[in-house]
């Protein structure tokens, strides 16, 4: 409960434009109901081992309901019904697991291993999915085209664009069509002179590119000293969320005034960001980037982002070392370590996971065979007279 206040009840900073009242159309609406359920679970988990089935999911549905109520008076806060509606179902399906669980804590030899097996193929699928949901996007044109504008819940870069490029065609500013739009959706250079303004705090566009909607295709902006690029995905379409793509503290040592060549161009080995003679390249996602379509994770340092990929991977193959027999899990693990990092990138615009992410999956084995030796012990010791 102290996690979800925590999670809940903060003031949020800066204000978006206000959301639409259709259900679940909002920008990263599914991810938002996603992450509302998994909140839940365990609230509905523990309550399932003390209350009756519907005495819990009420309770449940009642916290979910005062904390909407709370942030009303809580700036930055956009308390919704579907907020609540999603919470009941998180605290309904702990419920579930909790009623469920002496099945599953202790499994039979064979039902064991063919719980294993279809972990497996769901952290298979999972993996493809966030493939196939990263997949960038191109939206048919005419694009408006905006040089450091003021766009709801972000900053206003303070520097000045003096000249911006797709390859070697000029771009001005305004709604346009032409065979620069085509170059931009496979990838071609955006170059930028401009002048360096201040570091924001909150991402702040420099350039942008929006469709006949107005929903944002590209965007080339700052955070800090950061260059940030982001391009519309399937995952947008989805209504969950994306990474932003950043060159971290390649603006430092840059001075507001300053006048810089900046530049991002998309490769089948990533994306490239250039500051003048600073060329980084390689700059993506891998499979341990799926949890960033449940949240950005904009803010995190990429020391901080690693481990969370670490993290999203051992959680993903934990069951399989819980439920397989040691050889089976091992097996198992070694197969999504497989398709992690050899498989998928070569099927998708994942890049190939690093040791990082390699050690997650191993803990995640190892982990997951502790806890089910942990979990056996702990039965036997109460089936005990």
């Amino acid at each position: 409960m102290l996690a979800i206040a925590w999670a809940t009840l903060r003031p949020m900073p800066g204000s978006g434009p206000p959301l639409p009242s259709c259900f679940l159309c909002a920008p990263r609406a599914v991810a938002d109901a996603l992450l509302n359920v998994v909140m839940f679970l365990p609230v509905g988990a523990l309550l399932g081992t003390r209350l009756k089935v519907w005495q819990a999911i009420a309770l449940g549905a009642s916290i979910s309901g005062a904390i909407e109520v709370a942030q009303l008076l809580i700036p930055g806060r956009d308390p919704t019904l579907s907020d609540v509606l999603f919470n009941t179902l998180g605290a309904a399906l702990g419920v579930a697991l909790a009623r469920s669980a002496r099945h599953s804590l202790a499994p039979t030899v064979w039902l064991g291993n063919a719980l294993a097996v279809a972990w497996t193929v769901l952290a298979l699928g999972t993996v493809a999915l966030t493939g196939w949901l990263l997949e960038p996007l191109s939206p048919p044109p005419p694009y408006t085209v905006m040089w450091t504008p003021y766009l709801g819940g972000m900053e206003q870069y303070d520097g000045r664009i003096l000249e911006a490029m797709i390859g070697d065609e000029p771009l001005r500013r305004g709604t346009a069509d032409g065979p620069w739009v085509e170059r931009l959706a496979g990838g071609a250079p955006i170059r930028v002179r401009m002048t360096v303004g201040p570091f924001p705090e909150r991402l702040a566009p420099v350039l942008t590119f929006h469709d006949e909607d107005f929903e944002e295709a590209v965007l080339l902006g700052v955070r800090a000293n950061d260059l940030v690029y982001r391009r519309q995905t399937r995952a947008h379409r989805w209504h969950l969320d994306a990474p932003e793509l950043r060159a971290s503290g390649i603006l430092a040592g840059r001075r507001p005034g300053d006048t810089v060549r900046v530049a991002t161009a998309s490769t089948a080995a990533g994306q490239c960001f250039e500051v003048e003679r600073d060329r980084r390249c390689g700059i993506g996602e891998n499979a341990g980037g799926g949890w960033h379509l449940l949240y950005s994770g904009d803010t995190l340092r990429p020391v901080a982002g690693k481990a969370v990929n670490a993290l999203w991977l051992g959680l993903l193959v934990l069951p399989i070392g819980y439920w397989g027999q040691r050889r089976t899990g091992v097996v198992l693990g070694l197969v999504v370590a497989w398709y992690t990092h050899v498989r998928a990138p070569q099927d998708s615009v994942l890049l190939p996971a690093g040791w990082v992410e390699a050690a997650g999956l191993a803990l995640g084995i190892a982990g997951g065979m502790v806890l089910s030796e942990l979990a056996r012990r702990w039965l036997r010791a109460r089936a005990e007279p």
